[in-house]
Order: C-alpha cells, then structure tokens, then sequence
C-alpha cells in the first residue's frame, strides 16, 4: 500500500460506476441544503452568519464526490488515499457545522435554544464515530470488540440527538447532513456484515493506515453473529432514512 505505482486505471466494474451517480447527487444535495442555510440565516434575523451556515455543507460536499472516484480506481494506493481525503472532508464538515453551533450559541441567537445545542451534541458525536478507528489502527486486534461497541454507542447518540434537536426546531439544514451520514455508513457497513460474514469496523481501520489493505478485514474469521449484526444495522439506516423525512417535512 505504501509503494507509488507507476499506473493510474479505471476500472470497468458496474457496481463501483452505479455507485457515483449517488454519491454526485448527495454531493449536489449537500451544496442545496448549504443555499438553504445562506438564505434561512437572512430570513429568520440569525446573529449566525449566512455563509458560516453555508460552509460545513460546501466543505462536505466534495468529500461525496471524492469517495465515489475513488472507488472507480484500481490501484489500491490511490483509491485509499482518495478515501482518506474523502473522509477527512466530511469530518472538516463536522466540525465546521459545530462550530457554527457553539458561535450561534454563545451569541444567545434566540433561534438556537435547546434544539441547537442537542444537534450540537450529536455533530460532536459523529465526528467522534468518524475519527474512533483511527486510535485503534496500532491497537491489539483483541480490543476490536471494545471499539465496535464504543462506536455503535455514538451512533446510536449520534442519530438520537441530531433528531432531537431537529423536533426541538433548530432552522439550519446543516445538522441534517450529519444525520444521512450516519444513514449512508450504517448500511454500508451492515451490508459489509451481511456479504462477508464479517465484522466490519476493521475496515474501518483501513481508511487511517496507509499500510493496511482491505485484506485486513477479508483475512479475519468469519463470525457468526455478523450478519445479524449487519442486519440490524442496515433495519437502523432505513429508520434514520425515514426519520429524516419525516423530520425534514
């Protein structure tokens, strides 16, 4: 994984080209609800400003579309790399969206109140989920199981504060943003758990070491327990699928 290869190819696998379309369209989502919060910011008088309501979801965008090229190279050198900086942005996203949150709340923007500070809660959450693997990339492999729950917990945190904090009336799209993320990894990952019998937050690990190839997580036994695992997962991603419109409505 850590040596340049001398080649740059584009593979010719259907699944991995059905797979761009939707990662364009979140992309092209995201930069929608970011206009949104530009014009929401103006509309209800926020002391948030517009284009700081606008830039977590301008940033993230870009981070769909490089995960979706990235799947469409062969190389695993560039295809991790291209994952990494991918995944790098949507945490960029995070934070910014966070940070946005503790400014409106320190300025005692009256449109913030309870439901701003439990999605900002939830954005800390998810941010938390996406960086956990990183700490165990030197880890013994016995602490695997202790990382798995850790970050189930905060998606389960995640998702029920990010909801909440949209019932609570907090205006601004962003945090929604951070709520279908949470939707797209738990039926990834789940779908992971199903395939291959597999538990999945190995490949995780994979995106933070440049060392490591997916070999990592098809090498290791298979578990009986994964595939329910998996299925529970990818039942939790509908619910959030279907509790983000309803909450959007």
């Amino acid at each position: 994984m850590g040596t340049r290869p001398g080649t740059f190819t584009i593979t010719t696998f259907w699944i991995d080209w059905a797979v761009m379309p939707f990662m364009l369209g979140l992309a092209g989502l995201t930069v929608y609800w970011g206009v949104q919060d530009w014009h929401t910011a103006a509309r209800i008088g926020s002391t948030l400003p517009g284009w700081l309501a606008f830039l977590p979801l301008v940033v993230s965008a870009p981070g769909f579309i490089l995960l979706g090229l990235s799947m469409l190279v062969k190389e695993p050198y560039w295809e991790h790399r291209g994952v990494w900086l991918g995944q790098v942005l949507l945490i960029a996203g995070c934070v910014l969206g966070a940070t946005a949150i503790t400014y409106s709340l320190l300025q005692s923007d009256k449109n913030s109140g309870i439901g701003g500070a439990l999605s900002l809660i939830g954005l800390v959450s998810v941010t938390g989920l996406l960086l956990l693997p990183a700490f165990y990339v030197n880890a013994e492999p016995g602490s695997y199981h202790m990382g798995y729950a850790v970050w189930f917990g905060l998606l389960i945190l995640a998702v029920g504060f990010l909801i909440a904090g949209r019932w609570m009336g907090y205006p601004f799209v962003f945090p929604k943003f951070a709520l279908g993320l949470c939707s797209v990894y738990s039926f990834g990952l789940g779908l992971m758990e199903v395939c291959f019998r597999r538990i999945s937050f190995n490949s995780l690990l994979y995106i933070w070491d440049f060392r490591l190839g997916l070999d990592m997580f098809t090498q290791q036994p298979e578990a009986a327990g994964a595939p329910v695992l998996g299925v529970v997962k990818m039942l939790l991603s509908v619910t959030i699928g279907v509790m983000l419109f309803v909450v959007a409505r």
